[in-house]
């Protein structure tokens, strides 16, 4: 079940196009944190502000067989927020 979780979303990134208009766009993003979404806005030529969440979580249940001498149960939960700058100094890049 999880695998077909991580497929739909890994293949939504690489097929989910982004959305423009002049000033501001909206993307999926699948990083080391997670998946998320991320909110980008121009202000000029040169400067963009970017707003962003990512999520990730993943449980493990170790020493489950009857021969283990011991038993563990692992969570993890990210939660990451994220509120960027971008300042380009040359109108076409370096």
């Amino acid at each position: 079940m999880k695998v077909i979780v991580f497929l739909l979303l890994f293949t939504s990134f690489l097929f989910t196009p982004q959305i423009f208009s002049q000033d501001f766009a909206v993307g999926v993003k699948l990083s080391t944190l997670g998946g998320g979404i991320e909110a980008v806005r121009s202000f000029s030529p040169n400067i963009n502000a970017r707003l962003g969440f990512s999520l990730f979580s993943l449980s493990f249940d170790g020493g489950v067989s009857s021969e283990d001498d011991y038993k563990f149960n692992a969570k993890l939960g990210l939660l990451t927020i994220a509120a960027l700058a971008d300042y380009f100094p040359f109108e076409r890049g370096l």
